[in-house]
């Protein structure tokens, strides 16, 4: 078969596909596509590499959640867990889910990537578009190849992302402080958003950073939101964005209100933004 289609024949059907341990390969390399398109809700369908071993899904190149049926907590979901445990979806060009949103904890279920504790998902070194789309990073996860966000993604957490990033929907570093490393470039366009937490000085334990090792291209909007009691006091600076180039500037920024007789002092250089507390 080159194709899997789950047509779920009552609701709250999974269908799990798992390689779990050192060695262990579960070997699914003749897919091609796979699709969510049951009728019934809460039909999900599961993919995870735990513990060291891995899902070879190496020539799928396209995955869905369709708008087919009852949509209400369906969804795709991804994992990688643990060192060397890697899900391969290197031919990958899209991964959309019709019905997503919110928090991700209502029926409009996200369908999601999710490395972690050191596993890996590898995508599309080329492009890989992701709608209503959950991309989650946490303990050094990595997802090594290139994201588009397109409307309704979300690419958040701390871990590494191996390739280049175009965000079109919504990036928020941390987890819920932290930095987020993009290991290529990064492009923002005039629809996404960045979302930035202050909760001290230091980038990473006490603040959100996006690190990016190539060029920054800014547009958009940038939120900043204070956290844990956090109060900036003058004199405080903040590198929100780090890269080796930047060009552009976004479009609207919502920064939190200081104290009386201070301000917001944007400064744009060469290599990132800082935010810096002055009078």
């Amino acid at each position: 078969a080159t194709s899997y289609d789950h047509a779920a024949t009552a609701n709250s059907q999974y269908r799990t596909f798992r390689a779990s341990g050192t060695g262990s390969v579960l070997d699914l390399g003749n897919l091609t596509s796979i699709t969510n398109n049951s009728l019934n809700y809460n039909s999900n369908i599961v993919i995870e590499a735990l513990n060291g071993g891995q899902v070879d899904l190496r020539r799928v190149t396209q995955m869905q959640d369709t708008a087919a049926g009852d949509q209400r907590y369906r969804a795709i979901s991804v994992t990688a867990d643990g060192p060397a445990s890697v899900v391969n979806l290197s031919s990958l060009v899209s991964l959309r889910d019709a019905y997503a949103g919110g928090d991700g904890t209502g029926e409009d279920r996200f369908s999601s990537l999710n490395p972690k504790n050191g596993g890996s998902i590898l995508v599309n070194t080329a492009n890989t578009l992701v709608s209503n789309v959950m991309v989650t990073l946490q303990s050094n996860g990595t997802v090594t190849g290139s994201l588009e966000l397109a409307t309704g993604s979300i690419l958040q957490g701390a871990g590494t992302i191996t390739g280049n990033v175009v965000n079109g929907a919504l990036v928020r570093p941390g987890s819920p402080l932290g930095i987020l490393n993009i290991t290529g470039n990064y492009t923002q366009s005039g629809v996404g958003v960045l979302n930035i937490d202050l909760g001290g000085n230091s980038p990473g334990t006490l603040y959100d950073q996006l690190k990016i090792t190539g060029s920054a291209t800014l547009d958009g909007t940038l939120n900043v939101t204070l956290a844990n009691g956090f109060v900036p006091a003058l004199g405080n600076s903040f590198r929100v964005v780090q890269a080796s180039s930047r060009t552009g500037t976004f479009s609207v920024l919502n920064l939190p209100t200081l104290a009386a007789g201070f301000r917001w002092d944007i400064a744009y250089d060469g290599t990132g933004l800082v935010l810096s507390v002055v009078v």
